[in-house]
């Protein structure tokens, strides 16, 4: 499986070429993410144990900074083992290349100094997110597209943000294709658990950060997704991914920093935030544009005319619960679902079990404790979010999910015992 990065367009937007330490980023998570999806996983047997999930990979990629790549190489692999549980052995060759893309340089830049670079993927939260940040300087929306439906949605979702504000500028996009090597088998599966898809968005945002010269980048993921605790306890280790993961971000900002010998940051506004709450802080004249976004997990890949997002997976789900529980709750009034959750969809489910299982932690005397001994994985999150923080955060994500079970004949005893929705 071979990764086809193709940014012709962004020098455009930028007004200059990607640095050469960029355009290496860009092709190293690009490479990351082909040999990702082309080794697949054993089969799930034995998950609930751990067992048969985790890959050996030897990969050797090309690059112009030969040397500036060899002092990160233990750090990328060990970023690349934490969001996809394999080991990674990673090392460097010269590259032939010049540069990402081909055209001319640019004499002048048409961008203003005091622009901001945002990762946005046309979903809720980065929509809401960019719509709270527009008030300030520029902004510059960064995105990675692998279809055509992505690219309109975001398209569509930035045309509404600019009818109302001028700060949005067009986006800096990168389109990716997996394409069949000509080594591999015809009709060769391919791995469809995708934990570095995340390593590949963050990059390009890096990418163009440091291609202005500038030391920060804004990544709006509100926290329950960021943090993304596992739904059932046969999920192990990133089999709930990482892709937005307090540790990832900030591994991401140190292997950057590293890389440009300065310091860089990676800012996350929302990280604090349910994603009810995030919408509900978006100012009414942009609630037509955030109505634009899409949340799905499977709703580009569908070979249904328009791609409606699928309605039952944990992303739409997720997306239904906040735009109940906000001040929008119409939001999606009229948007086209290809299922409607009812109580027999196994997502909601576990989705319901994980809260509940929530709530009655956070109603112990010792809320912190028992939260930390029902979901190992909170802790680990606790060394970028303080503890208060964490507590608040998943407790008004329990109060959220009530108005969300009535439209669906979901009596809200079933799941919950009203001592955290009561506090």
């Amino acid at each position: 499986m071979d990764a086809r990065l193709d940014g012709q367009g962004v020098p455009d937007v930028l007004s200059r070429q990607l640095d050469p330490l960029a355009a290496d980023l860009l092709e190293v998570a690009a490479a990351v993410y082909a040999v990702d999806r082309s080794v697949v996983r054993p089969r799930y047997a034995g998950f609930e144990r751990g067992e048969n999930w985790a890959r050996q990979i030897d990969l050797t990629i090309p690059v112009r900074c030969r040397e500036r790549w060899e002092s990160v190489r233990t750090d990328l692999a060990e970023l690349l083992a934490w969001l996809t549980d394999d080991e990674w052995s990673v090392s460097f060759s010269e590259s032939d290349r010049d540069r990402l893309t081909g055209g001319q340089g640019y004499l002048v830049s048409t961008l203003p100094d005091d622009i901001e670079p945002v990762l946005f993927s046309g979903g809720l939260d980065s929509s809401a997110g960019l719509a709270l940040r527009l008030g300030g300087p520029p902004l510059l929306p960064v995105s990675v597209r692998t279809n055509n439906d992505m690219a309109g949605v975001q398209e569509r979702v930035l045309s509404r943000l600019r009818g109302v504000s001028r700060e949005v500028l067009p986006a800096a996009s990168f389109r990716v294709n997996l394409t069949q090597s000509r080594t591999r088998a015809p009709g060769a599966k391919q791995e469809n658990s995708q934990r570095s898809r995340g390593l590949l968005f963050l990059a390009a945002g890096i990418a163009v950060a440091i291609t202005l010269g500038k030391g920060r980048l804004w990544f709006l993921e509100n926290g329950i997704g960021a943090i993304n605790l596992p739904y059932l306890r046969s999920q192990v280790g990133s089999q709930a991914t990482r892709s937005a993961h307090p540790r990832t971000v900030q591994a991401m900002a140190r292997l950057a920093g590293t890389l440009t010998g300065q310091d860089f940051a990676v800012e996350t506004p929302l990280l604090g935030l349910t994603k009810a709450e995030a919408v509900s802080a978006v100012p009414p004249e942009y609630e037509h544009a955030i109505a634009c976004s899409v949340s799905c997990d499977t709703g580009f890949a569908s070979r249904i005319s328009g791609h409606p997002p699928c309605g039952t997976c944990t992303s739409c789900l997720l997306r239904r619960q906040a735009v109940t529980a906000s001040r929008y709750p119409k939001l999606d009034e009229g948007k086209r679902f290809r299922r409607i959750p009812d109580r027999t969809t196994p997502e909601l489910a576990a989705m319901l079990w994980q809260a509940s299982r929530i709530e009655s932690r956070l109603a112990e005397q010792d809320p912190w404790s028992g939260f930390v001994e029902e979901f190992p994985e909170i802790a680990g999150a606790a060394e970028f979010v303080p503890r208060d923080r964490l507590l608040r955060l998943f407790g008004a994500y329990v109060r959220e999910w009530p108005k969300v079970l009535a439209p669906m004949d979901v009596p809200v005893g079933d799941w919950f015992s009203g001592q955290e929705l009561a506090s």
